[in-house]
């Protein structure tokens, strides 16, 4: 049995994302289509800020390696986190991870990166033998700790052109998962949206994806890209071209025209357009909850919204501190005010709702004054 590695590049994209979409299932990592494939776009081919391969034997492709470049002063050079390694479940036991680990540190050294990380489950014993037989030891000393740090995704994407390394995603490291404060060198530029701007998120048969109107132009977000279109004249509805890409809105119903591709049929999700707009707004977190209907929106160091009793009931308050605790991945906000009493606290902890099933990344549970509301949420930064 011969373990081979593949470098994942454009023509070969579409094989790896069932398979990271497979693994962020089995993982809980909550990223959706559209942004999957944009933070896995720019570690295609040669990239300066990582590899992806995918993993093969006798022909077949079994799972996916994906390592991100660092640089360490204690290592005294490059080094790399292996971010991801998924091997179907049919494939696994037969020693194929260990195989591939081999082949992930012969092509680091080519690279000349000094030193391989990885992270573990401290309660994934069977993970740690395998990567413990690849040669991988403990850090006894150390405990790994991570911190979101809210930015523009202008300057993110900045960033990540300069060559900087791929960041950790949140659910593979020890977490708050709720907003955070902001430390020395983190970057936000509140900048409201003009009251007209406005998200969507289209439904087609086999593409979702999201408009952000404003004025005369719209951004349309693919899920391999985004698309900017101004718009022109149009019997009915509005109509927005560049000559090769249309978006034609006629109410909660579009047409979309994309790579010779017509997408007739698209119906507006009000479900999914709540947090587009809320993310619009500049909304960090979003969290929601059943029987009575309420939700809760926080814009990390400057408000929070609740809204109960299915809209009968809204507060706002500036948005405090908060309190966060690593160890139980835990963030909470405490609120008095002159009138209400008010606590909300956010977990690191898969939660489902109760009316739809969806899958959220956090539980939520507020306080406001006497009444207790339960329910689950997600960071839209």
């Amino acid at each position: 049995m011969s373990v081979e590695l593949h470098l994942v590049t454009g023509d070969t994209f579409a094989q790896l994302l069932p398979l990271v979409r497979a693994y962020h299932e089995f993982e809980s990592v909550e990223l959706d289509e559209e942004t999957r494939a944009a933070v896995l776009r720019p570690l295609l081919g040669e990239s300066t800020l990582g590899r992806v391969w995918l993993v093969s034997i006798a022909g077949e492709v079994v799972g996916y390696v994906a390592i991100c470049f660092g640089y360490s002063i204690e290592f005294a050079g490059r080094d790399a986190f292996v971010d991801e390694l998924f091997i179907t479940e049919a494939h696994r036991g037969q020693g194929i991870g260990r195989d591939v680990l081999a082949r992930v540190e012969s092509e680091a050294a080519a690279l000349g990166i000094r030193v391989l990380h990885l992270e573990v489950a401290r309660t994934n014993t069977r993970a740690q033998k395998l990567y413990a037989a690849a040669g991988f030891r403990a850090r006894e000393r150390f405990f790994l700790m991570s911190r979101r740090i809210t930015v523009l995704l202008v300057a993110l994407t900045f960033v990540a052109l300069l060559g900087g390394g791929c960041a950790r995603d949140a659910a593979q490291v020890p977490r708050t998962d709720g907003p955070t404060t902001h430390g020395p060198g983190a970057v936000r530029e509140r900048r409201p949206p003009p009251a007209a701007a406005k998200a969507f998120a289209y439904d087609c048969d086999d593409l979702a994806f999201t408009v952000r109107i404003e004025g005369d132009t719209a951004q349309v977000l693919l899920p391999d890209r985004s698309v900017v279109l101004p718009r022109v004249p149009a019997a009915s509805g509005a109509k927005y071209s560049d000559g090769a890409t249309v978006f034609w809105n006629k109410g909660d119903a579009a047409l979309l025209e994309v790579n010779g591709t017509t997408y007739r049929d698209c119906v507006n999700n009000p479900g999914r357009a709540v947090w587009e707009n809320a993310k619009l707004r500049g909304v960090d977190f979003r969290g929601l909850g059943n029987e009575p209907g309420w939700y809760v929106e926080i814009d990390d160091g400057e408000r929070i919204t609740i809204v109960t009793g299915y809209g009968q009931t809204r507060l706002h308050t500036p948005a405090p501190a908060p309190e966060i605790d690593p160890k139980t991945a835990r963030t909470t906000y405490r609120v008095r005010t002159a009138a209400h009493d008010l606590t909300i606290t956010i977990e690191g902890k898969t939660c489902r709702d109760t009316m739809s099933g969806e899958a959220f990344s956090s539980t939520v549970a507020v306080t406001l004054d006497e009444r207790q509301y339960h329910g689950c949420g997600r960071a839209l930064h």
